[in-house]
């Protein structure tokens, strides 16, 4: 090997080694991918309407109760 071959050697190395790191993170599931975003999204939204509409409720049946 000679040193005129050190740069492209280098080059190589990092894209393997970034590749080895993004199969290692992503199989240890450390990327968040776009259709999982959104459903996890999606998921907040229906438990946040939820539980408004829980403690919408809640302020009704507690002002029915101070009426009496």
């Amino acid at each position: 090997m000679e040193i005129v071959e050190l740069p492209g050697l280098a080059k190589q190395l990092d894209l393997v080694l970034g590749l080895i790191f993004v199969i290692i993170t992503g199989a240890r599931g450390m990327w968040v991918f776009g259709h999982v975003y959104t459903s996890a999204i999606q998921d907040r939204n229906e438990w946040r309407t939820l539980a408004l509409s829980g403690l919408s409720l809640t302020d009704r049946s507690v002002s029915a109760m101070e009426k009496k």
